[in-house]
């Protein structure tokens, strides 16, 4: 019985999985972006002093994207979910969903923030995420998003409850390869 050598084997699965679409080396880049923009979180019901489950959606705009890879110049992103959330100062405690990045070139990225520390003062929100990218463009790239979020009804906390805010936000990305 005579056997194939194993460099055939080797080609002919590089080439199976090159052919059913799997991710390529084409991901595998440098990149060092920084990205200005505004976020906007929505809550349901609004967030009042007393912890509760609260469905929320945020979604973000990043103009511009300054650096390298020098045809990424925007962005945007979105997540929801629901969390228990109050106006409360809060640190070390909120939902991590994942964030999908939509890239200016059709490229995306899905970030997964994996230490979160958040503040809460009177409904407004300071969140500081650091991750990594888990897939899609820019794989395995550190990721850091800061924002900051204000509410323009300061009794809401005590009233009605604080139903959205919306403000600034820096996303940063790195790989150096």
């Amino acid at each position: 019985m005579k056997t194939r050598p194993i460099r055939i084997d080797v080609l002919a699965s590089l080439l199976l999985l090159s052919a059913i679409g799997l991710p390529s080396a084409a991901w595998a880049e440098t990149v060092t972006l920084t990205c200005l923009g505004t976020e906007t979180a929505h809550y349901n019901p609004g967030m009042t002093f007393t912890p509760q489950p609260i469905a929320f959606s945020v979604n973000g705009l990043l103009a511009p994207c300054a650096g390298i890879p020098l045809g990424v110049t925007s962005a945007s992103y979105g997540t929801s979910g629901v969390a228990n959330l109050s106006c409360e100062i809060l640190s070390g405690v909120a939902p991590t969903p994942p964030l999908t990045v939509h890239w200016s070139d059709g490229s995306t990225s899905v970030i997964q923030p994996t230490t979160v520390v958040t503040q809460r003062p009177v409904g407004e929100v300071v969140r500081i995420e650091s991750g990594h990218v888990a897939s899609g463009r820019f794989l395995g790239a550190a990721t850091v998003r800061t924002v900051t979020l204000l509410q323009t009804q300061l009794d809401a906390c005590t009233t009605s409850g604080v139903e959205s805010v919306g403000g600034p936000v820096v996303l940063e990305v790195v790989k150096l390869l």
